[in-house]
């Protein structure tokens, strides 16, 4: 967040969102490893949590399924949904 706003202020860039970089797990498929796998960044792990993804990462699943999709999509809207009424 200090990064942003020395970006912006000091700087004078403008702030995008890139959905790569996530900053929370999603609601739903926490489990699923091409949510990690299509991430730059993911906030909210243990060091024993990221030592099994990264053990995972090897494993060939292939991405670009119609599940997944639907994976993301419904994680997507439920966390749209909590983000509006401050459920957790």
């Amino acid at each position: 967040m200090l990064t942003g706003l020395c970006a912006t202020t000091q700087m004078g860039l403008k702030l995008t969102h890139n959905p790569i970089f996530r900053y929370k797990k999603p609601s739903i498929g926490k489990d699923h490893i091409c949510y990690f796998k299509e991430s730059a960044f993911v906030h909210g792990f243990s060091a024993r949590e990221m030592e099994d993804i990264w053990v995972r990462m090897a494993d060939d699943i292939r991405c670009n399924t119609l599940y997944f999709a639907m994976v993301q999509k419904a994680s997507a809207f439920l966390d749209f949904f909590k983000n509006i009424f401050r459920i957790e």
